[in-house]
């Protein structure tokens, strides 16, 4: 089952649809986790080595975020094709970290805390995330300001920047400002 998920434009009443989130294993079952699971966690970066930039294969520090360049990418169970696939992401854009590197395999892991290995021409430096619950995206940073947009849960949105408590998110030609808790991938 996938299900569409849309984002509201309320100032001028268009709604805009949103690519479905699936991930789906070897056997195309859908694998999805609760919002009470994805919560128990404290920290999305949580047990994962530090490296800077110098000691990486790609000059870039782990852990990073990154997305998936195309809509459907095998995620395998080491870093060569000989491996066996572990999962296959299917959404374009897709938030992921990466928690270890080759000079062409990244080892990710995903918003339910899923790791695979995929291969670094599928993978793109735009930030991406991905809401949590259903939330509002305001004008600015605030409760109090205006309305800009409802969105779904599990709507993809562009990371633009983040304050403390904030992020400022695009999609498409609408912005605005979405509570950082409402959202998976601003760790960082």
């Amino acid at each position: 089952m996938i299900r569409a998920f849309k984002i509201y434009l309320i100032t001028f009443g268009f709604f805009f649809a949103m690519v479905p989130y699936s991930f789906s294993n070897g056997i195309n079952q859908q694998y999805v986790k609760s919002e009470k699971e994805m919560l128990q966690r404290t920290s999305e970066l949580d047990n994962i080595l530090q490296v800077p930039p110098e000691k990486t294969r790609s000059g870039f520090a782990v852990p990073r975020y990154v997305s998936l360049k195309v809509g459907k990418v095998n995620g395998r169970a080491g870093p060569s094709t000989k491996h066996k696939i572990s999962w296959q992401y299917r959404r374009k854009g897709l938030p992921l970290i990466v928690i270890a590197e080759t000079d062409t395999w990244r080892k990710v892991r995903d918003m339910a805390g899923d790791e695979s290995w995929v291969h670094k021409p599928a993978l793109s430096g735009i930030r991406n995330v991905i809401t949590t619950s259903k939330t509002t995206m305001h004008k600015s940073v605030s409760i109090e300001t205006e309305i800009v947009a409802l969105v779904d849960k599990d709507a993809l949105l562009r990371l633009e920047k983040c304050t403390k408590n904030w992020c400022k998110v695009s999609f498409k030609k609408i912005e605005g400002w979405v509570k950082r808790s409402k959202i998976w991938g601003a760790e960082k």
